[in-house]
């Protein structure tokens, strides 16, 4: 609804770009609002590796090439997104296992661990 009625001078460009994983949800208007569409495949199993290893790094590299190469193997069909989610979810891991005490006892060294993935 905001597309119609935008007017700009013939030096005055606009641009919108929009992403989506499931373009099948699209309805006819936005179809209609956004004539070019480009199709970006899933990454690939190469593509899946730089990604984990591009989302690891930040936690310090705690897995070796060969655990990286069997979890990319092992994500067939995972978008950066859900790489994005799974490497988030595996850094929280450790800290689902403790009880409240433990989280309420911790030392700053734990919180600085925490602003470091905060960080990001």
């Amino acid at each position: 609804m905001q597309f119609d009625g935008i007017h700009s001078n013939g030096e005055e460009h606009v641009l919108v770009m929009g992403a989506t994983n499931r373009p099948q949800e699209l309805d006819d208007a936005v179809l209609r609002r956004f004539p070019k569409r480009i199709y970006v495949d899933m990454p690939d199993e190469e593509a899946r590796k730089q990604i984990l290893e591009n989302l690891l790094i930040k936690h310090g590299g705690p897995l070796c090439a060969k655990d990286i190469l069997q979890l990319s193997r092992m994500t067939t069909g995972y978008s950066g997104s859900d790489l994005t989610s799974l490497a988030k979810d595996a850094a929280l891991g450790p800290i689902r296992e403790l009880t409240v005490e433990q989280v309420k006892s911790m030392d700053a060294m734990k919180k600085y661990m925490r602003d470091q993935y905060d960080d990001r």
